[in-house]
């Protein structure tokens, strides 16, 4: 991970625990996607409760606050959802909607237009 993305990911590491912990979720671990899927996977969750998430595109982009904040939503909705039916697709709006009442996008976007 470069220098520059280390506060980004303590603080997409930060609202994921934090989240869980509001939603109630089993959270055991987050790391950064593996080499061998980037581009491939943006994230993933698996069914032990691990998060694996990115920050970039495969283009080496940084991803706008709003593409994190879904991606950690939708990952969080599937540590309770092991799929994308209407339950998880309810929780996932919940937990969306939780994010936007504590300015979860504002917190990010001014993190993002800080210089490194």
């Amino acid at each position: 991970m470069k220098d520059r993305d280390l506060k980004l990911w303590m603080a997409v590491n930060g609202i994921l625990r934090d989240y869980a912990l509001i939603f109630g979720l089993t959270l055991k671990d987050i790391r950064p996607i593996k080499k061998k899927d980037r581009g491939l996977f943006v994230a993933s969750c698996s069914e032990q409760g691990r998060i694996r998430m990115d920050l970039r595109n495969r283009f080496g982009k940084r991803f706008d606050a709003y593409h994190l904040i879904d991606t950690m939503s939708h990952e969080l909705a599937h540590l309770k959802y092991q799929n994308h039916s209407a339950q998880w697709f309810n929780f996932h709006l919940r937990i969306l909607t939780e994010m936007e009442q504590d300015r979860v996008y504002v917190r990010l976007r001014k993190l993002l237009k800080k210089k490194h």
